[in-house]
């Protein structure tokens, strides 16, 4: 029982450790998409105010910013839901944990339990078995 439980509290802290880390690097690149966007926006205040001289390199560019800002807000929309995701990986595996270490106090509660009333009936088998000897001699 005792090495089953270390397995699944070993399982589970690896599970929760690899969790935490793509949750760290989603983070680190919705952070980074997040930065991305915000260049391109600024990116796109200066193409319409630097590109007025030429409309139809005005309308390309600010087409083009804008599609990049919008992939970059896509991107930053998925990163965020998939660091959601794995926060609720996260959750559900702390949950598991709890529901393990809950089952393995109630199953070293029994053991113990059994274990005594094992040493209680070993204790009167050697009574009897004392009680039998003095009754022949």
């Amino acid at each position: 029982a005792e090495t089953a439980r270390e397995e699944e509290e070993k399982e589970a802290t690896t599970m929760r450790a690899a969790l935490e880390a793509e949750r760290n690097k989603l983070a680190q690149k919705l952070t980074e998409a997040t930065s991305r966007a915000e260049m391109a926006e600024e990116e796109l205040r200066l193409v319409v105010v630097s590109s007025r001289e030429s409309d139809a390199k005005h309308a390309d560019r600010v087409s083009e910013a804008k599609e990049q800002a919008r992939r970059e807000a896509m991107r930053a929309d998925k990163l965020s839901r998939e660091v959601q995701a794995l926060q609720a990986l996260a959750q559900d595996a702390e949950t598991k944990m709890r529901s393990l270490k809950g089952s393995l106090h109630q199953t070293e509660e029994q053991a113990s339990s059994t274990q005594a009333e094992l040493k209680q009936r070993v204790h009167e088998r050697e009574q009897e078995a004392e009680l039998n000897r003095t009754a022949v001699v």
